[in-house]
């Protein structure tokens, strides 16, 4: 047997590193010498290039041992015979010989053992295979939150104190950690909103129709539960479903949802629901039908189906199914996040190996072994059979798959799920407290098998089973995505009915381990897109450096401000998600900086209906006025800043000046050490606010200081500020409309979940961000050319045809500065020419075959260009442009489109909006939430569109705008 896969063995069963470490060395010096001595160029055969490192450790920590007794015994002898000087040496080698003993870390050893091999992934990043599943195709949301779980446990074999524990599991914190999920994978901001467009999507897409839950429908749980076998003892140190998890689920499912917990089914169907789970999860919710394999104690046998409805693949087993899967209309599978021996990770797919019994088995006695063959470990290679490719597809189980959870608030390793801390970021080094959300399951298999492969190679002292196991992993999802890479002559056929599998989902690799973005993310592919609580942050301020520094004086007639886009502060915090009419609050801001004056800019809008000051600092209460607030973080490091200066709140009180006046004195209140009201109004140079009717225009310069920041001398913390730094920043208003003493409203630039979450004032995790950019960086001056334009093939010669095609769109440029076009092409007999940023194509003879144009807009000094290919006939290509009159942010954008128009004053006319694609297609259409004062605001949400590119069409009145757009 290999050495490598000796130790495997070994420490699966727990034996301490100490111990392993011997008999393995034992084992790599016999093995060693029995095959080397007879013939040496053995040496270089890579079983015995993994022996070598284990056989020389263990002949160094046997010499050492050797040499300190040998030591010791001289030592004595000559301390007896009164040889100082000798005693003096033989003592001194005994240290030196220990030293060599307890230096020699048995546990590094035997990790360079088991992680000799190719750490590379084993498909290349970004290059999705199969078809993306769900609501929103491809879709993974990985919610990470330290507070879940309690740092400080330390899992130990017999200990009182348990990983399940509410001491050790803080439910509220994982509850919180579900809805956010379920939100932001609906992409809704209200949580039973978001259920109803999950259950929707499914039942569309099981030709059930446009509904979503209907009463009596039954959900059947798969859970994990392998740890019930583990002994009283070695409880506290293995994993199984998080009871608080569990929890939070039924919660939702019962008091949001409406499902009656009677229809609800939830167990393990061959392992124990065992005590623990009874106290903490059926106490709260006794009506639901738990199910385990003996029953008793108020859990119920499962009961198989009477038939064996599964067929595995390759003819050699069937298997009956849990009666409760047939019975039910939607399965939820919730897996564990851990490694495993012989299928080198168990997730959605291997979660179902304890839902699978042969007839005629006893439930309680079911172990699914016959199937073990096909696990990874026990079947090398790619292109081979997989049974969980089966366990995933077969109509039961993922044919009724509503969503799926991952329960990673414990990480585990092994099958038995050995309570591990991840090393890995963002862990480092505390248990994982992820949640991961999807309803396409080989999307969610492939972030979560990222996340396992990059934690054993950054932790070499785990169990390597991801990385040995890798092409065989990569085998088994990539089989689950495309029928491309099935086994030569076999089809997945779980049911046995003929009708060969689709795909599963998506398979893709990330990136790489810092940034982990995919496909989606990255707008190159229609694979994974994954969503982390960081990536709600869909407000990215882009701040133009200031060539010239701007007069502080409430008026943005500054150069710097001419060319810098609005961003809104349209996000209703308090109270959540509620539409205010912009007559009582309108607001948004622009940001640029200085490198020579070493300063942030901000120009902050504001309209307000009743304008409430008056504060005075110290008092408490400040954010009960009418103020503008900054929140501010240099690093990014995000975490809690309520009592320290970690990141700064900063809220800018300042009384209202006569109209047309300016008020230049403020305070800018936040917390400091001790809960003390401090007033930071010396990291704010210079502030001016003026008033025009109910339009309060905010002018200010800020500094910047890290997070060593000491009142007592500010300036030793001030950074200093460079062309691409990126800063954590949220802004916001707090809105006292009634003047009694208590905000009414608060409004962000960033997006928060109803009821949860909104914890900007003491948390930093959920600010937004500045990107710090150069003067000649305009935003949205002309459209990036991101990729090539597809052939539009033209039916009919000198027959116009309009196609919308972003592409093509150049805009004016902001300044106002004119746009001229020339446009080339491979063709002598097309001609074209351009009247009112409308392109016209004419051919003066019969055309045939390809044609390459490019076309170029320039103003003199920036331009854009773009190439594409026509077919056949004549085009013409809309090329109009926009004005200054529209804005569109962020663009690229991902979900949430902000569309603002500046109309003139006192527009109060209907506005819509018309999308279209490449094609021309028309996509949508929508009307903006409010409009007031000439101010058009709407917010589009474009999250089910597939990655492209887009024109947005915007019509008010008699005007016409248009603008183009890159969705990620």
């Amino acid at each position: 047997m290999q050495i490598s896969r000796l130790i495997t063995r070994i420490r699966s069963i727990r034996v301490p590193y100490k111990i392993t470490f011997i008999i393995t060395g034992i084992a790599s010096t016999i093995w060693f010498l029995v095959r080397v001595i007879p013939k040496p160029s053995r040496a270089t055969y890579p079983c015995m290039r993994a022996a070598a490192p284990i056989m020389s450790a263990f002949v160094i920590y046997l010499l050492g041992i050797s040499a300190s007794i040998f030591s010791l015994k001289k030592f004595r002898t000559s301390l007896k015979k009164s040889r100082y000087l000798a005693a003096s040496v033989f003592l001194l080698i005994s240290i030196v010989a220990f030293a060599l003993i307890f230096v020699q870390d048995p546990k590094e050893t035997i990790a360079s053992v088991l992680n000799p091999m190719d750490n590379t992934f084993p498909v290349t990043s970004n290059e999705p295979i199969g078809e993306a599943q769900g609501l929103h195709p491809g879709r993974v949301v990985w919610i990470h939150d330290q507070r879940a779980t309690n740092e400080n446990y330390v899992p130990q074999n017999g200990s009182t104190d348990f990983w399940y524990s509410n001491d050790n599991a803080d439910e509220s914190v994982i509850s919180e950690m579900l809805e956010l999920s379920i939100i932001q994978y609906a992409g809704t901001q209200d949580i039973s909103d978001a259920w109803d467009a999950i259950f929707r999507s499914f039942n569309q897409t099981h030709t059930r129709g446009d509904v979503g839950y209907t009463p009596g429908e039954k959900i059947a749980f798969k859970i994990n539960l392998t740890n019930q076998s583990a002994s009283i003892n070695e409880r506290p140190s293995r994993m199984d479903a998080t009871p608080q998890l569990l929890n939070a689920i039924l919660d939702q499912l019962v008091n949001v949802v409406g499902v009656a917990q009677s229809d609800i089914t939830m167990g393990d169907p061959y392992r124990e629901f065992r005590k623990e789970y009874r106290e903490l999860v059926m106490s709260k919710y006794p009506d639901v039908y738990y199910v385990d394999g003996a029953g008793g104690n108020g859990v119920h046998q499962t009961v198989p189906s009477s038939e064996a409805v599964l067929k595995f693949s390759d003819k050699q087993y069937e298997s009956t199914l849990p009666q409760q899967y047939l019975d039910a209309t939607y399965v939820i599978n919730i897996p564990c996040l851990k490694t495993h021996n012989e299928g080198g990770i168990t997730l959605i797919a291997k979660n179902h190996q304890g839902s699978f019994l042969e007839k005629g088995d006893n439930p309680k006695s079911q172990f699914a072994i016959n199937m073990h063959y096909s696990l990874p470990w026990n079947t090398r290679g790619d292109g081979k059979y997989r049974h969980t490719v089966d366990y995933m597809g077969h109509d039961q189980t993922g044919g009724k798959g509503l969503i799926y959870i991952i329960d990673g608030i414990w990480g585990g390793e092994s099958w038995q799920g050995w309570i591990e801390k991840f090393k890995s970021e963002p862990f480092n080094d505390d248990y994982p407290n992820s949640i991961f959300v999807g309803q396409d399951p080989v999307a969610l298999e492939s972030v979560c098998y990222d996340i396992l492969f990059q934690e054993n190679i950054d932790d070499p002292a785990k169990d390597d089973y991801p990385i040995e196991m890798k092409v065989e992993i990569a085998d088994y999802l990539s089989q689950c995505a495309s029928s491309d890479y099935w086994p030569d002559g076999l089809d997945y056929d779980p049911e046995g009915d003929g009708s060969p599998m689709g795909s599963l989902g998506v398979f893709e690799h990330w990136n790489n381990p810092s940034e982990r973005l995919y496909s989606r993310n990255l707008g190159t592919g229609e694979g994974i897109e994954l969503i982390t609580e960081k990536s709600n942050i869909d407000c990215v301020v882009t701040a133009p450096e200031a060539e010239t520094i701007p007069v502080i004086d409430g008026d943005q007639a500054d150069d710097c401000w001419a060319g810098t886009a609005w961003y809104g502060l349209d996000e209703t915090w308090i109270n959540w998600g509620e539409k205010i009419d912009s007559s009582d609050f309108y607001g948004r801001f622009k940001v640029s900086w200085s490198q020579p004056e070493n300063l942030v800019y901000f120009f902050v809008e504001i309209t307000d209906e009743a304008f409430i000051d008056g504060y005075t600092y110290p008092d408490g209460g400040y954010y009960n006025f009418d103020i503008v607030e900054v929140f501010f973080d240099e690093d990014m490091s995000g975490g809690t800043h309520d009592i320290n200066n970690n990141a700064f709140a900063y809220h800018l009180a300042v009384n209202a000046p006569a109209e047309g006046g300016t008020e230049t004195s403020f305070f800018a209140c936040d917390l400091g050490a001790g809960w003390e009201i401090m007033d930071y109004a010396g990291h704010f140079p210079e502030l001016a606010l003026k008033k025009s009717g109910n339009s309060y225009l905010y002018e200010f310069s800020m500094k910047v200081f890290d997070d060593t920041y000491d009142h007592t001398n500010p300036e030793a913390s001030r950074i200093t500020l460079e062309e691409g730094k990126e800063m954590g920043l949220s802004m916001a208003y707090c809105d006292n409309d009634a003047n009694d003493g208590e905000r009414d409203n608060f409004f962000g630039s960033v997006w928060v979940p109803k009821n949860a979450y909104n914890d900007h004032w003491k948390n930093a995790d959920g600010f937004g961000r500045v990107r710090l950019v150069s003067s000649e960086f305009v935003v949205n001056h002309a459209v990036e050319v991101t990729g090539a334009i597809p052939d539009y093939e033209i039916a009919g010669l000198n027959t116009d045809l309009v196609v919308y095609d972003n592409l093509l769109n150049v805009f004016s440029d902001p300044d106002g500065d004119p746009l001229t076009y020339s446009v080339n092409c491979d063709q002598e007999n097309l001609a074209f020419s351009v009247s009112d940023h409308q392109l016209s194509v004419n051919a003066s003879a019969p055309f045939s075959g390809a044609a390459e144009v490019t076309v170029v807009a320039t103003d003199g000094e920036f331009e854009a260009s773009t190439t594409f290919g026509i077919t056949s006939g004549t085009i013409g290509i809309s090329m109009k442009g926009s004005t200054a009159e529209l804005r569109c942010y962020p663009n690229p954008v991902t979900d949430r489109l902000n569309v603002e128009l500046n109309l003139v004053s006192g527009f109060t006319g209907s506005v819509q909006c018309q999308l279209y694609n490449m094609a021309g297609k028309h996509v949508t259409t929508s009307i903006p939430e409010r409009i007031h004062g000439g101010k058009g605001r709407l917010i589009l949400d474009l999250g089910t569109l597939p990655p492209g590119h887009y024109l947005l069409k915007v019509f008010a009145g008699n005007n016409e705008y248009t603008e183009a757009l890159h969705k990620r």
